[in-house]
């Protein structure tokens, strides 16, 4: 996930040639785990956002990026059809959904948030600061069309609400949207060193906070 979402942002910055890459980090993402999908999610977040902004701003820019994204979205889906696994995928996610209400009473990773108490108000209150930053970040920067692709991120962090195993695809997304806010705070003698330090508080604080939700509370 964290490689397709790099190589997005350097596509909705012009480097539209890097769509090529997602085709064979799609089959292999496919072949490995069933979260897939969450590729298949940003593409087609990222479509209805540039075509979105293509009317809004009236950016021909957009409309070609909503096109590629779309083609290689479409492209990509088409891939997670192919051999070994094929359509097996699919009905995997199915069963999942399916017998979800029996595997959160059997399965503990599979539990909701809301029973793990401390843990799921620690993680509200970092949704919500990040929602905040979000907001406030966008405000201030007022680069709207730019701030709109951090939306996508917003689901996949309330995600992890449906499963504590989803914490590892969630809490990345969410410290992601602190972004905003991070690039609208001007230092002027100390800026780069200060971002430089949020980024590494951000890494320490996603691994201290994977590693916390995967430890049992006795």
């Amino acid at each position: 996930m964290a490689i397709l979402l790099v190589v997005l942002s350097r596509v909705i910055n012009g480097r539209r040639r890097l769509l090529w890459l997602t085709i064979p980090l799609i089959y292999i993402w496919t072949n490995l785990h069933a979260s897939m999908v969450i590729g298949l999610y940003l593409f087609a977040s990222y479509f209805c956002i540039a075509l979105l902004s293509s009317f809004i701003w009236k950016r021909r820019e957009d409309r070609f990026l909503a096109r590629d994204i779309g083609l290689w979205g479409l492209a990509s889906f088409i891939v997670t059809l192919l051999p070994p696994l094929g359509t097996k995928v699919y009905q995997l996610l199915f069963l999942f959904y399916e017998k979800r209400q029996f595997i959160t009473q059997v399965i503990e990773e599979w539990q909701l948030l809301s029973v793990l108490g401390i843990r799921y108000y620690l993680y509200l209150l970092i949704i919500g600061s990040a929602i905040t930053a979000y907001i406030i970040g966008s405000l201030r920067l007022r680069q709207w069309r730019k701030t709109m692709f951090y939306f996508p991120l917003l689901p996949l962090g309330l995600f992890v609400l449906t499963g504590v195993r989803q914490t590892a695809f969630a809490m990345p997304a969410v410290l992601i949207l602190f972004a905003p806010f991070i690039s609208s705070v001007h230092l002027p003698k100390l800026s780069n060193t200060f971002r430089r330090a949020v980024t590494v508080v951000i890494l320490l604080t996603t691994t201290v906070i994977l590693w916390f939700y995967r430890i049992e509370i006795l």
